[in-house]
């Protein structure tokens, strides 16, 4: 490829004012040696008008984004939360239950779920001796 006549910023600026008009079109090695090739023929100018006569020239041939690996991609699928039973007997409440949920929950449901949310999180409680002591009433 022919160097470019203008500074590489001023190159990628342009290239980028192209591309967002063109949504469709992937940024490839592959379409970038397409549009190279045309910008060759105008001695290495890559102006805007150049960067999009090239696009609009080789539309068919070039590499376009898939528009199913798009939108997979920016909603990645979350496994579904598995609920099983507390200790009541009772089914386990989602770990994002709403506070209304947790009002109307009975206290197994509601100890569980902020065991879990505690857990998520990364936060873990120890007994102390001297806590156990208190809650005894030993400790003085």
């Amino acid at each position: 490829m022919i160097k470019p006549i203008q500074p590489i910023d001023e190159v990628k600026r342009n290239f980028a004012a192209v591309m967002q008009r063109n949504p469709d079109i992937a940024l490839t090695d592959r379409n970038f040696e397409i549009i190279g090739s045309v910008i060759d023929q105008a001695q290495g100018n890559w102006s805007e008008n150049n960067i999009q006569y090239a696009v609009d020239q080789h539309r068919k041939t070039l590499d376009k984004h898939d528009p199913n690996a798009a939108t997979a991609a920016a909603a990645p699928t979350q496994p579904a939360e598995v609920l099983g039973t507390c200790s009541d007997g009772r089914l386990q409440l989602p770990i994002d239950a709403t506070e209304d949920e947790l009002r109307a929950a009975s206290l197994a449901q509601v100890k569980d779920v902020l065991k879990r949310r505690r857990e998520a999180a990364g936060v873990f409680f120890q007994t102390f001796p001297a806590h156990a002591q208190m809650q005894k009433g030993d400790l003085r």
